[in-house]
């Protein structure tokens, strides 16, 4: 949801998150984009939770089991498992723009977001190079024209890749901790370090059982309560370059480490805030109740849809409404109606494409490696 409301954000209110002064509607948006208040927007740093959370689930099936087996099949099974519901976001958007359903260049108009708005779906439809883009192109050059947040399944895939080979070369190895600590500080600049911390923090659940579940004292509590804020404050990094004095000591660090202070910022930031959460039954709790739940599980396709969505039904809707209301009361009613119709459009989406693409590769690994056993009894019978 910090991502839908990322590029929502960067559609109707372009200075909150760009800084471009010449698109201001309000008179906050000047000051609130460079203070934490972009917290609630703050895409880029869900993005490394993101990462984080793939290192820690990617990594739970082996730690509990000991099993070289576990990594052989979720690696064989991954670039299917995020492929096949980017291919078919892919081409919903080949047919939106077919048939001129997208109105992001009418809206830029309008919103003043140059720079964003006016660079979606600028080329002319072909499907056979949008097979290839969604399938190829995107994993080799972290770009994909049809439904551009899927930058991150480039990482998302060499990432799994990098936590499957940590496993199988390293998961049994009695000191693989000075592993992690040798990869966390090659990758410390960049999204892979998500990868390795966040299956360190699972292998010290796991293995180690820490943090433990017992009697939390104050001190404890007070702890895990401002890991937890300054994990928020870190995430909460500008994107526009003019910033606050309190963001400096960050842009000093991260310069130093030759890293993009926001990247840095927001990696750093999602690790405390993980950290926090792992210490906090309280946390934990409300993250498991069923509205949070189900957020969770439609993630992916939220994650998959919305841009294709705000570059069409919201762009048009807006463009007719503020014909008849004050831009802020277009922007509200857009973004209501926009939310209105992306949640159930994302269940069904998980229902028809997320949902079945990973039973479907279950099934046919599983077919596979069958096969495979029967065809090796029956050599060793013959």
């Amino acid at each position: 949801m910090q991502v839908v409301m990322l590029h929502f954000v960067t559609t109707f209110y372009p200075t909150l998150h760009l800084g471009t002064k010449a698109a201001i509607h309000n008179a906050y948006e000047a000051w609130a984009g460079v203070t934490p208040f972009n917290l609630i927007y703050a895409g880029d740093f869900a993005v490394c939770i993101f990462f984080y959370l793939s290192g820690y689930v990617l990594s739970t099936g082996y730690f509990i089991k000991q099993d070289r087996s576990v990594i052989i099949s979720s690696s064989a099974r991954r670039y299917f498992r995020l492929t096949i519901p980017v291919l078919v976001s892919c081409i919903i958007a080949y047919f939106l723009l077919t048939y001129g359903l997208f109105y992001n260049k009418k809206a830029v108009t309008l919103t003043l977001s140059h720079g964003w708005l006016d660079t979606f779906y600028r080329m002319k439809p072909d499907f056979s190079y949008m097979l290839q883009e969604a399938t190829y192109y995107l994993y080799r050059n972290g770009f994909c024209a049809y439904n551009r947040v899927a930058w991150t399944m480039r990482v998302e895939l060499w990432g799994s890749f990098l936590v499957f080979g940590f496993l199988f070369l390293f998961g049994r190895f009695k000191y693989r901790h000075v592993i992690y600590l040798l990869l966390a500080l090659v990758y410390l600049r960049g999204y892979y370090l998500g990868f390795v911390l966040g299956m360190l923090l699972c292998d010290l659940r796991i293995n180690k059982g820490w943090p433990g579940k017992g009697p939390k004292t104050g001190s404890y509590k007070l702890g895990t309560a401002v890991m937890l804020c300054f994990g928020l404050f870190l995430g909460s990094y500008p994107y526009a370059k003019d910033i606050l004095w309190v963001y400096k000591p960050i842009l000093q660090v991260s310069t130093a480490l030759n890293a993009s202070p926001y990247t840095f910022s927001h990696m750093i930031g999602a690790f405390l805030t993980l950290l926090a959460i792992e210490r906090s039954q309280a946390i934990q709790g409300f993250l498991s109740t069923k509205p949070i739940a189900f957020l969770g599980k439609i993630s992916y396709s939220v994650y998959l849809t919305h841009v294709i969505i705000v570059m069409s039904l919201s762009c048009y809707l807006f463009s007719v409404l503020i014909e008849y209301l004050s831009y802020n009361a277009a922007v509200l009613i857009t973004f209501l109606a926009t939310l209105c119709f992306l949640i159930p459009f994302a269940y069904l989406y998980y229902r028809l494409v997320d949902g079945p693409s990973i039973s479907f590769t279950k099934k046919a690994y599983n077919r596979i490696v069958s096969r495979g056993r029967d065809s090796r009894a029956e050599q060793a019978a013959g």
